[in-house]
């Protein structure tokens, strides 16, 4: 399924700033209901759930917000951090409590890792496309990727390893979609290329979550494209198995960004499962 119409418009810049356990988090907090959160991926930021953002809004008190190094938020500095703690910090700011979480890609690590280390803040996960998870190690083609965009960057700069991250991997299926590039590439403009070029100092939780994935006591779905990388399939498989309750949902034709491949197709999987949830 493919949009057949060009996507919402979203600003670059979200509406509001906090300030978050010493760094300014740009957010955008709008439609009246019980809370949905929603974490973008890597190199994106919060456009990417645009597509979303209609619907949610009839029915949810939606926040998206930039996580610090993406978007319009801060970069880290040396002193060490966590998303985890940021989310909670903002839902704790914004007095938003029992929040669906949604994330893709590694934004569903951040989820995950909210839900194990502030369980009261999460009444349930929809991890999309996950990426991240210790225990399913990048394939050689990732890691390789990764090395030369840091090679790379250091001698022909950001725009040139933009280019490498945009052509392969995670991109393929989505490159066959220009309503969907044209919604991603807006955000990889923006996107500074700090974690290219700088040592993250942000921390995850320990034990690491993948040795907790049974404490998990929230209703689960886990969602992947169909095209999406063998290695995410096996990241998805592996948490529908280890958390408790959670159900697998793999959708046809798209890949590792099902929300802005098939937005439609999408938005019905993600309504369908919060009205289970709160239906009780």
């Amino acid at each position: 399924m493919r949009p057949s119409s060009s996507l919402p418009a979203a600003s670059s810049v979200p509406t509001a700033v906090a300030a978050i356990n010493g760094a300014r988090l740009c957010y955008e907090l709008s439609g009246a209901g019980n809370a949905v959160a929603l974490v973008h991926g890597f190199g994106l930021d919060h456009r990417v759930w645009e597509p979303q953002m209609p619907a949610l809004r009839q029915r949810s008190r939606v926040l998206r917000h930039d996580e610090r190094g993406f978007g319009s938020s801060t970069t880290p500095t040396a002193r060490p951090y966590s998303h985890a703690d940021d989310w909670a910090a903002l839902l704790g700011h914004l007095n938003l409590q029992n929040a669906h979480l949604v994330g893709l890609s590694v934004g569903a690590m951040h989820a995950l890792e909210l839900a194990l280390t502030q369980p009261s803040l999460v009444r349930s996960l929809v991890l999309v496309d996950p990426s991240g998870l210790a225990e399913v190690p990048f394939p050689p083609a990732i890691t390789e990727r990764f090395a030369r965009i840091r090679k790379v960057i250091s001698t022909e700069g950001v725009a040139a390893a933009k280019r490498i991250w945009r052509a392969g991997g995670w991109f393929v299926p989505a490159l066959e979609n220009p309503t969907a590039m044209q919604l991603l590439d807006a955000q990889l403009a923006a996107y500074s290329g700090w974690h290219w070029q700088n040592d993250n100092p942000a921390r995850t939780p320990s034990p690491p979550i993948h040795q907790r994935l049974g404490e998990l006591r929230v209703p689960t779905l886990v969602i992947v494209g169909e095209r999406d990388l063998d290695y995410n399939q096996r990241v998805a498989k592996l948490l529908s198995e280890r958390i408790p309750g959670a159900q697998l949902c793999t959708l046809p034709g798209v890949g590792h960004f099902p929300n802005v491949e098939a937005p439609e197709l999408f938005n019905a999987t993600l309504q369908a499962f919060l009205d289970r949830v709160e239906a009780g």
